[in-house]
């Protein structure tokens, strides 16, 4: 029946410790699970309409990003131009650390597909209180910035 099946899965491999898959009975299985920080290791079989079987197993690690963007870099480039670490949401304010982030000003991507460069008018004379966040809700807490910028030009005096 073109690859139809039903298929199981296992997280010890053990004859019966097979569960059959929540979306199965095609040629195409899914499964979700919810695991925590960790290593993983899962095994599978399918079975057809008849009585073919196949198995087969993978390893994976599982990452939960927990943390805010990190601020890598900050200078003035048509504006004040910061890079993150990661994709991420970027708003500041001028009055200090001491606001929720949705009540930021928002910076600017000078291109929408990549996120990690933010930018804002320069203003000399000026400290941008700034906070970023994550795809993930990760961000500072309310009187916490990633980074405070002040905006200073500095004076270029030659020697005689």
């Amino acid at each position: 029946e073109e690859g139809k099946a039903i298929c199981y899965f296992s997280n010890t491999g053990d004859k019966d410790s097979y569960i059959a898959m929540f979306e199965s009975n095609s040629y195409e299985h899914k499964q979700s699970l919810d695991l925590i920080s960790g290593n993983y290791k899962y095994f599978f079989r399918c079975i057809d309409a008849g009585g073919n079987s196949a198995e087969a197993s993978t390893s994976f690690t599982v990452f939960i990003d927990k943390q805010a963007p990190i601020v890598t870099r900050a200078y003035k480039d048509e504006g004040l131009k910061i890079v993150t670490n990661e994709d991420a949401q970027c708003v500041y304010s001028l009055l200090g650390c001491n606001y929720v982030f949705e009540e930021g000003l928002p910076m600017l991507y000078s291109n929408p597909s990549l996120r990690k460069n933010h930018y804002v008018e320069w203003k000399t004379n000026t400290i941008y209180y700034i906070k970023c966040g994550d795809d993930y809700s990760n961000q500072p807490g309310p009187n916490t910035c990633n980074i405070v910028v002040n905006s200073v030009e500095l004076e270029n005096k030659e020697t005689a």
